[in-house]
């Protein structure tokens, strides 16, 4: 069976062409994939494959020469033939290797395979896309920050680089590792932002990119700038705080007039605990003028690590103390007094009433009250009158600069303090027996060394690259995790491990490292009893200081179906070209073509081979500066009586092997019969290998041959729709 690409109409298997649309048809019968167990360019074994795309296909492999494992990603046969998508595929390999960021994902070749095919070799990575890690269960704010900053990273680096995304989502972004490690893939529809450094490829009319996530100039197709990708990023960073997109509709067009027209739902009314910080971050994100968004990635950054640091849950409990004497304390002079009087009568009541009453922490020596205050502010749970005591004395405090006070406002708040320094000093002196509730007495046991309330629960290293020249230097860091949910670096007291330092060394301890040879080795990092993950690093060799150049032409081998040809016969010859790279393919612009005696056999320049008369002439082709050993073609004369005349089996290029007689008067017209039969197998040869104006051009003559021939105009018509179909996927350089 069959089907169309287009309307995805389903053929039986004699049927080549769509008739509503004119599409050609491809076999819907699944293949067996080739490239799996193949080696490639001696370099890569493919293991197995791991997806496709529009336009390419993914494998695992193994690179040979050090055993690792890469991403392969090779264009589709189909596009390698057209210019425009190479051009992409170049450019797509080109920029993301021009990249090295932690946050971005590794390119390490690129190259062209044995049968033509594009191939980019890439970082592997194991983990999950941020679709899938989104599906899988509300994110907590601080995951999703701690994401959105390494994302805000990466993009940073491409926009410094000159290089915007344009299609920026979650399915373009991995999560790898324990410590949730980011990646950005897929600079497939990049560009560079100065318009010298790289061309156009978008053609007019059509938009690149998922409608999902589109910014609303990219979608009026106005400048695009490092702002399209920060909108986009807004989105992501909607998607993972709220678990799902802004905007939703049932086409991908009522998407985008969305994008254009509606404004987003308040992060706030989805998820309450979203911090007002966080939903301004978003909100100012997804502006719909480009100039009213953050400037660059770094602002975005910085305010996500600001949130970041402002919402964890040991500042959120600071906040919660100090928030309360602002709205207690809002009235006039009267209340104020009110107020001071009910704290006076909290502190009294904190100190002794037994129904409230618990031990109290004290120390030998006497301390200061701030020394009081803030080891009881840093404890997430503190006695009773602890904490009675320290609202109260907040209180007291915070409010003093909110209004003019008078004198016995003064005098009150002046009151309290001495009240409270008071009750500490008592508690001093009667240090071993405080009552409780319930009647008994405990013995105050020695004050132990307070431990720590936030500790460290995991650490992850993290470098610029994983990839090291020989002689080259990195700097590798520890980010540890607390218990709070707060990353920070530790910068001192880190012990630096190689496995082998004869490929990697640290010369010093603040965490710099040097390649020695070609190799692998493993890092890691001890702090305070815990060992964060080794680390991998490649040590390669350095690239040669001397530029690429591009591979040359270095043979041409002529390609027939046959050596034999008759009078007034026509043949179709093809050229390969050998590079020195080792590659071959198929010339089909820039050659020239001679013939030897061109009364016996002419040859035109698109390589089409016309018997004149009878012998023998050889047949050369040049491109540039090389050219082909001679063809040798043998030209025998027709039968009198009898005109060439192809059959309905006979394959396009072959030379003409059966005959009928004539039946008609116009059949035996000199020369007629013939030449007309050529022109339409010429014309279906070249409509099957997709050059759409030679075939045209071939119906062209035949027509003119016979004007009132009807299949002539059906031929015609068929190639007509082809071309439109092929120009519908993609190739503009078409002319029907």
């Amino acid at each position: 069976m069959k089907y169309c690409p287009i309307c995805e109409r389903i053929y039986a298997d004699e049927v080549g062409v769509c008739d509503v649309d004119g599409g050609i048809l491809r076999d819907s019968a699944p293949k067996q994939d080739t490239f799996v167990g193949k080696t490639i360019k001696h370099r890569y074994r493919v293991i197995e494959k791991l997806g496709e795309g529009g336009m390419s296909v993914v494998y695992l492999a193994e690179q040979i020469n050090i055993e690792r494992k890469v991403a392969l990603k090779v264009l589709h046969g189909e596009y390698a033939r057209d210019e425009t998508f190479v051009r992409r595929f170049r450019q797509e390999a080109k920029l993301a290797a021009s990249l090295n960021h932690r946050n971005v994902i590794q390119i390490y070749d690129f190259d062209q395979g044995e049968d033509g095919n594009l191939f980019i070799a890439m970082e592997y990575l194991v983990g999950r896309n941020l679709k899938e890690v989104i599906c899988a269960g509300t994110l907590e704010i601080s995951q999703a920050v701690h994401l959105g900053i390494q994302i805000a990273d990466g993009l940073g680096a491409a926009h410094r680089a000159g290089v915007i995304h344009r299609d920026i989502k979650p399915e373009n972004i991995m999560v790898v590792g324990r410590g949730d490690e980011v990646k950005l893939m897929d600079f497939g529809i990049a560009r560079l932002r100065e318009a010298g450094a790289s061309t156009r490829l978008t053609r007019a009319g059509m938009i690149m990119g998922t409608p999902a996530y589109m910014a609303p100039e990219q979608i009026e197709g106005r400048e695009i700038n490092e702002r399209t990708d920060i909108y986009a990023f807004g989105i992501v960073l909607y998607e993972m705080l709220s678990k799902r997109v802004p905007f939703t509709a049932p086409t991908p067009a009522a998407i985008l007039m969305k994008h254009l027209k509606e404004t987003p739902v308040p992060l706030r009314k989805l998820r309450r605990e979203i911090p007002a910080q966080l939903e301004r971050i978003v909100t100012q994100a997804l502006e719909k003028q480009p100039e009213r968004r953050p400037a660059n990635m770094e602002q975005i950054a910085a305010s996500l690590h600001k949130a970041e640091r402002e919402f964890a849950p040991g500042t959120l409990a600071k906040t919660l103390m100090v928030t309360q004497p602002f709205e207690v304390i809002e009235a006039d002079a009267t209340r104020q007094e009110s107020g001071a009087r009910s704290l006076l009568g909290k502190i009294r009541r904190a100190l002794g009433a037994k129904e409230h009453g618990s031990a109290v922490e004290s120390s030998e020596e006497p301390r200061s009250q701030q020394e009081v205050s803030r080891d009881l502010e840093s404890q997430e749970e503190g006695p009773a009158k602890t904490v009675l005591a320290t609202v109260a004395l907040t209180q007291a405090v915070e409010a003093i600069p909110g209004k003019r006070m008078n004198r016995k406002w003064i005098a009150l708040v002046g009151g309290a303090l001495l009240l409270v320094c008071v009750a500490l000093w008592i508690g001093m002196v009667f240090y071993g027996q405080v009552p409780v509730q319930n009647g008994e007495k405990i013995v105050r046991e020695p004050e132990k060394k307070r431990q720590t309330v936030n500790p460290i629960i995991s650490a992850v290293i993290s470098a610029d690259k994983a990839e090291l020249k020989v002689n080259e230097r990195m700097v590798l860091r520890l980010t540890a995790q607390y218990a709070d949910g707060t990353r920070e670096e530790i910068k001192e007291n880190v012990e630096w491990v190689s496995n082998d330092p004869s490929v990697l060394f640290f010369v010093d301890e603040g965490g710099n490292a040097e390649a020695k040879r070609v190799g692998k080795a493993q890092v890691s990092a001890r702090y305070k009893g815990l060992e964060a993950p080794a680390l991998d690093i490649q040590v390669i060799r350095p690239l040669s200081s001397t530029p690429v150049s591009e591979p040359r032409l270095v043979s041409l081998g002529i390609q027939a179906d046959n050596r034999e040809i008759k009078v007034k016969g026509r043949l179709l010859l093809r050229v390969r070209g050998r590079y020195s790279d080792g590659r071959e393919s198929e010339i089909k612009k820039g050659v020239r073509w001679e013939s030897s005696d061109s009364s016996i056999a002419a040859v035109n320049s698109r390589g089409e081979v016309s018997g004149q008369r009878e012998g023998m002439a050889r047949v050369i082709a040049r491109s540039g500066e090389v050219a082909s050993d001679p063809l040798s073609l043998v030209v025998k004369s027709v039968a009198k009586g009898r005109e060439p005349e192809i059959s309905k089996d006979v394959q396009p290029g072959k030379a003409i092997a059966t005959r009928r007689e004539p039946e008609t008067v116009k059949d035996l017209q000199p020369g007629k019969g013939a030449e007309f039969n050529d022109r339409i197998r010429a014309a279906r040869f070249y409509r099957e290998r997709g050059e759409y104006s030679q075939a045209l051009a071939e119906l062209e003559k035949a027509s003119k041959i016979d004007p009132g021939n009807k299949d002539v105009q059906g031929e015609i018509a068929i190639t007509k729709r082809a071309c439109n179909a092929e120009r519908t996927l993609g190739r503009s350089d078409l002319n029907c």
